[in-house]
């Protein structure tokens, strides 16, 4: 199962950078005039994970030099804006990658599209920050505050979202493959139909949060606080789940194979259709089948 993970994996990640060629194609295309940093008008585009990208493209110079804010789809390629204010920036399909903005202000601000990897954003204010279909692999968003921000249908591989504020964020969609979510703050944050194999979550409190139809396969959480949350119809194939407390949870359709859910608190879940195949269950003993001895 480890194997399928990493073959997902690799399909998705290869789909991103084959789109991401194509966009990077367009933008060698363009004008000697944009090159240089002036406006230029382009075609209205769509991005590596599908966003909708603007028909303009921001100046650069302009945006480098402070005079604005906003640069869609700009080469921003490796820029330094530790600390910079960009409350509302408009840089929706931006070239980000490998940009240092440690602890900048990004606040309201579209990122929808952009491409994110390996950036900086360790400490930043990214209150209702729109990241839709971005790339963010790689990124820095240790202690970042992002509450309220939108993440749906985002790609992002070994992300560090450590200490992270994600309160109300929307992850719907989003495949985050080996990110890691230690010690994050998740309360009303959305994230159904995500995929976010291998994923780490040690004592992270997810209570009451809907998580149905999300695919956590092979992540890491034990300890997890999932009292109350819905789990219908998502998949933990061979997660290790290990003391974590999914008293009042409902668990139907939910697939357990191979996972470990020993010392598991299981009380008044809703197992109607649960997959407990070669499961550990709470009382140590690995389950054969579908039913749930021990509990």
């Amino acid at each position: 199962m480890a194997e399928s993970c990493k073959n997902n994996q690799s399909t998705w990640r290869a789909a991103a950078v084959l789109a991401g060629s194509f966009a990077i194609a367009a933008l060698a295309a363009l004008s000697p005039a944009t090159a240089t940093g002036q406006v230029a008008a382009a075609t209205e585009g769509v991005g590596p994970t599908g966003a909708k990208l603007p028909a303009m493209i921001g100046d650069r110079d302009a945006f480098l030099a402070g005079k604005t804010n906003d640069c869609p789809r700009c080469n921003l390629e490796k820029i330094e804006v530790q600390r910079r204010d960009l409350t509302g920036a408009n840089l929706a399909g931006a070239n980000l990658i490998g940009a240092n903005l440690f602890s900048a202000i990004l606040v309201d601000a579209n990122l929808e599209g952009a491409d994110l990897d390996g950036v900086n954003l360790s400490s930043a204010n990214m209150r209702r920050v729109n990241l839709r279909h971005s790339i963010i692999s790689s990124v820095n968003f240790y202690l970042a505050d992002m509450t309220n921000a939108d993440l749906g249908y985002a790609y992002g591989e070994q992300t560090l979202l450590l200490r992270a504020r994600l309160q109300q964020v929307n992850f719907t969609g989003a495949r985050m493959i080996d990110a890691d979510f230690r010690l994050a703050t998740v309360s009303g944050a959305k994230f159904a139909n995500s995929y976010m194999g291998g994923t780490r979550w040690d004592e992270v409190n997810l209570r009451g949060l809907d998580l149905s139809g999300a695919n956590f396969e092979v992540a890491d959480m034990p300890n997890v606080i999932l009292r109350g949350a819905n789990l219908a119809g998502s998949n933990f194939t061979g997660a290790d789940l290990y003391a974590a407390d999914l008293t009042e949870a409902d668990l139907t359709g939910t697939n357990f194979t191979d996972a470990r859910l020993q010392a598991a608190i299981m009380t008044d879940t809703v197992t109607k259709g649960t997959i407990f195949a070669g499961a550990m269950m709470p009382n140590g003993d690995t389950n054969p089948g579908g039913t749930i001895p021990g509990l």
